[in-house]
Parts: structure tokens; sequence; C-alpha cells
């Protein structure tokens, strides 16, 4: 019913075809294309601030994605050959000299090279940097398209294990429509962004992260784990009835052979500032059954660099029938973090964010996070009282 209002609110019924031959602004919907593309990717490591990459910088360009237009706009853009879509490698020809930049593919997405290994090695030791564009083609992701090993495929980590040994910094910009295994990649890369599939604009939007004319602030949608053995993971995940211990033990809710969690959780993302968050406080530890009370937190910026983060609000029901997971997110808030400085973030907490899906609230104890991820922060409990 709600698709069906959608509709009639955008007048299809009476004209059904309605925009069908109008001519598009395609300069209006390119500059979008790449805001939302710049928008989108994750970083998720970024060891002794290799990024942004300095001006001047020699880069090598390896990996099958690196001059890439048939794997940027995704499965499900199902009428695209990619030919009006921009490549890594098109984006950084644009944006720097083109004596500064060397591009080899090292191998196919699945597949190796004749001397495709040799020639990436050379790359790589001529360039000050090397930029890894590994993962998965669109073809491996979206309906029908279950792995049951959901990694970079093995000759790419051949690959970027040889780049590793050149002894270059390693920038990993990772293409994926879901999360993978990536404990070695993560361990061999100095930096590494989760590029997903960008569309038309991938190569000037990922093209202004790498060169600072832009800076991440995207947020990891789900986790990424450490093992496929904890498939299905997820930050919801309902407590067990066992404390989940710091060493594998009896009696504890954890694996015996690997650290529990995940290896990037739900809501987990770097910018190139920092934001330390500093304790979550309440105006009242009692919500009225039909009243609101505040949560807030203030963040820091600690690295001399403006940062847009994203200050995400969950919540833990203590006591339900049925059971409630560990945590649940109820909001977030996207909040410029100003070099050096500091901004706040509050959230009004009302009884209709208890809820559970059918609408039921129970009175009593909750606790609530304010945290840049699933797996962060101390909670503060509240209670709601009883009508």
């Amino acid at each position: 019913m709600r698709v069906l209002k959608a509709k009639d609110a955008l007048g299809l019924f009476d004209e059904p075809y309605r925009g069908i031959g109008e001519a598009a602004d395609r300069s209006a919907a390119r500059a979008l294309a790449r805001d939302a593309a710049t928008r989108c990717p994750v970083l998720l490591r970024n060891e002794g601030g290799l990024l942004p990459l300095k001006r001047g910088t020699k880069i090598a360009l390896i990996g099958p994605f690196g001059d890439d237009k048939a794997h940027l706009n995704g499965a499900w853009a199902l009428f695209s050959d990619g030919r009006d879509s921009e490549s890594l490698a098109e984006g950084l020809t644009d944006a720097i000299d083109a004596d500064l930049l060397r591009v080899e593919a090292g191998s196919e997405i699945e597949g190796p090279i004749r001397g495709g290994f040799a020639a990436a090695e050379r790359a790589a030791l001529w360039a000050d940097v090397v930029v890894l564009a590994l993962g998965e083609g669109q073809h491996m992701s979206a309906e029908s398209r279950s792995r049951t090993d959901p990694a970079v495929p093995a000759v790419q980590m051949e690959l970027a294990r040889a780049m590793r040994r050149t002894g270059k910094p390693l920038v990993t910009l990772l293409r994926t429509g879901r999360p993978l295994v990536i404990p070695e990649l993560a361990g061999l890369s100095d930096a590494l962004l989760v590029t997903w599939f960008l569309g038309a604009a991938t190569g000037s939007a990922v093209a202004d992260l790498l060169l600072g004319r832009a800076a991440p602030s995207g947020r990891l949608p789900m986790s990424f784990p450490r093992h496929v053995g904890q498939l299905p993971i997820y930050y919801a995940r309902k407590p067990t009835g066992r404390p989940p211990g710091d060493v594998p033990g009896p009696f504890t809710a954890r694996y015996i052979d690997a650290a529990p969690g995940p290896l990037f959780p739900f809501g987990f993302g770097l910018g190139y500032g920092r934001a330390d968050y500093g304790a979550v406080r309440l105006d009242s530890a009692v919500l009225p059954w039909d009243g609101e009370i505040r949560a807030s937190c203030i963040l820091c910026e600690t690295r001399g660099v403006a940062v847009e983060d994203t200050a995400q609000l969950y919540i833990r029901d203590i006591a339900s029938m049925p059971v409630r997971p560990g945590r649940e997110l109820k909001g977030f808030r996207k909040l410029a973090v100003p070099a050096g400085g500091m901004a706040k973030v509050d959230f009004g907490i009302t009884r209709s964010l208890l809820a559970r899906a059918d609408g039921t609230v129970e009175p009593g104890a909750f606790d609530l996070w304010i945290a840049p991820h699933a797996e962060a922060g101390e909670p503060v409990r509240f209670v709601l009282e009883a009508p």
C-alpha cells in the first residue's frame, strides 16, 4: 500500500510513462553521482596517516579494477554497459600529472595474466605508494550469487602479498557488494578503503578521497567477519545467557579458536580527523511513561583535522519478553567536528523509541550508548516508569 500511495502521489497512475524521453540534465546528474560516490566509501585502516596522499606522490595503481569500467555500477545496473562511467585510472589521470601514475592490472579478477605480477612489481618499485584495486566483480554479488567463501579471490590475494613484499606502502581500494572475510588483506594494507560499486563517477570520487580533496565519512552498514565460520554475523544479536568472557573457557559465549566479534563492526568508519567520545549524560535517569529525557555526548577532535562523524544511538531492553538484542540502533546524527574543537550531540528519548516491532513497550530498565559504532562505548542506564 505504501508503494501504491507513493506512485499515486507521483502521478504515475495518470501518466505511467512520465519522464521517459525527456532530456536529462547530465551535468547535474553527474555532479550528484560524484557527491554520492564521495560520501559512500568507508575508511577501515589508515596507519600512520598514509591518506590523504601528499602532493607529488608517485602512484602505482595495481589490480584488476584499476582501469576497469565493466564493474563500476553493480549487479542491478541492468542496462548499463559502463561506457559513460569513469574508471579509477581515469579519475587519477585527471587529478595528477601523468608522469606520477603507472597502471598495471597484475591479474584478472579470478585468474592470472602472463607476466602480470612482474609488470606490477616493476611499477610498484618505481612508485612511492601502491594503490591496490581489488575485490569482487559485479557478477559475484547480488541475487542468486551467494558464495560459500566470501573472500577476495585467491589470485588477487597473491598479488597483494607480492605488492607487500616490495616494501612500498599499500593503499587497498576494496570493491565489493557484501562483507568479505579480509583479515589477511587488512593486515597487509597500510590503508584500506571500502569503495563498493560507486557508479559512473567512481574515478573522480575516489581520486578526491585519496588526494584529500574530500574526506571519507561513510560508516559500515554491516559487520565484516574475522572468519567465514562466524557467518551470519550481525550487530543486533541476542544475548545467549552466558557472559562473553575475555578468554576462552567453559560457560562463556565465544569461540575457542578465534577472537569474538567482527573484524570491523557495524557502524565503523574512520576519517582523516579523529573524534573522541566523552561520557554519555542523561538529564534524568527516569523516563516518565508519557515524557522525554535527553541523552547527550561531547565529541572532541584530537588530530588537528576537521572530521564529519556519525554519532550512533543504541538502546538495549534489559529484561523483555521476548528477548531483545544486545543493542539496537535507534538513531544517528552526522555532525561536523572542527579541527581541535568540540561538538555536542544529543537525542530525545521517548517511550515510542523503546517499542518492539509490534509497538509493545514494557516498563523497566534500559541501557543506552552514544558511540561511533556498535561495539564501542560504555552504557548508561535509565528506567521507564510504568503508566
